[in-house]
C-alpha cells in the first residue's frame, strides 16, 4: 500500500491508524520523525508518544507491558530492515540525493523482502500531483495507491489511485476527512466532484455557491 500525500495533511495519521488497527499482528513501524538520538541511543520523540496516547482505543502493550509493535529508527536501506511475513509500515521514504527516479528500485527491494507480509509506505507529494515524488516510478510495484491532498483549509482529500486487484471499480473514488489531535480521523465520508462547477470550484459568476470553492461535495 502506497500513501502519497502532501505534508501535514494526514500521511502519518493514516499510517498510525493502520498500525493501531492491526496491533495484535505485531506490526513493524519505521519512521523518519518517530525517534530522536539521545546520548547515542534512539528514543521515541515526545510528539510520537503524544500521538500514541491520543489513540486511546488501542492497547499498545501486552499483559507483560511489552510493546505490541516494533519501532525502528530507519532512514535509509529500508529493504534491509523489512521483517518478513509482517506488516511493515514506513513513514516516510525520502531519497536524500534527490534522484527520485530511484524510488522504484527502493520499492522493488522492499517488496522482495516481504514474503507473505505487507508494506504500507508513505511518500511526500506535491499539491494536486497524481503521484508521489518519483512520478510513475512510485506506481510500478504498488498494489494499492492512496493519494492525499488538502480539502479547504482544515480537511484532507483521499483519492484511490492504482488498484492492482479488485472485485469492483475503486480507482478515482474520493473521500474527505478531518484530523483531531494529530492522529484521530474524523468525519470520514465519500465525496464527489461538484455537479454545478464540474470540480473547478468556480462558475462564471465567481466562487461556486454549492461547493464554496472546495470542488467536491458529499456523495
Amino acid at each position: 500500500i502506497l500513501i502519497s500525500g502532501m505534508s501535514n495533511f494526514g500521511k502519518t495519521a493514516v499510517c498510525l491508524n493502520f498500525c493501531g488497527e492491526n496491533i495484535d499482528k505485531r506490526p513493524v513501524l519505521m519512521g523518519n520523525e518517530y525517534t530522536t538520538l539521545v546520548d547515542g541511543n534512539y528514543v521515541p520523540t515526545p510528539r510520537f508518544m503524544s500521538r500514541l496516547d491520543a489513540m486511546d482505543w488501542v492497547e499498545w502493550v501486552d499483559v507483560d507491558s511489552n510493546d505490541k509493535f516494533t519501532l525502528l529508527p530507519v532512514r535509509e536501506d529500508y529493504a534491509e530492515h523489512i521483517v518478513k511475513d509482517k506488516i511493515n509500515i514506513i513513514d516516510w521514504i525520502t531519497v536524500e540525493t534527490g534522484e527520485h527516479y530511484m524510488i522504484g528500485t527502493i520499492l522493488e527491494g522492499i517488496k522482495r523482502q516481504l514474503g507473505r507480509g505487507i508494506a504500507i509506505i508513505a511518500l511526500q507529494k506535491g499539491e494536486d500531483a497524481s503521484a508521489g515524488r518519483g512520478g510513475q516510478f512510485t506506481k510500478d510495484f504498488t498494489d494499492l495507491e492512496l493519494l492525499i491532498d488538502k480539502l479547504g483549509q482544515t480537511e484532507s482529500l483521499l483519492t484511490i489511485g492504482k488498484v492492482k486487484e479488485y472485485k469492483k471499480p475503486l480507482r478515482d473514488k474520493t473521500f474527505a476527512f478531518g484530523i483531531s489531535e494529530g492522529v484521530k480521523i474524523v468525519n470520514f465520508r465519500e465525496v464527489k466532484k461538484c455537479g454545478k462547477c464540474y470540480g473547478r470550484g468556480y462558475t462564471k459568476a465567481g466562487e461556486c455557491d454549492v461547493c464554496y470553492g472546495l470542488k467536491f461535495t458529499d456523495k
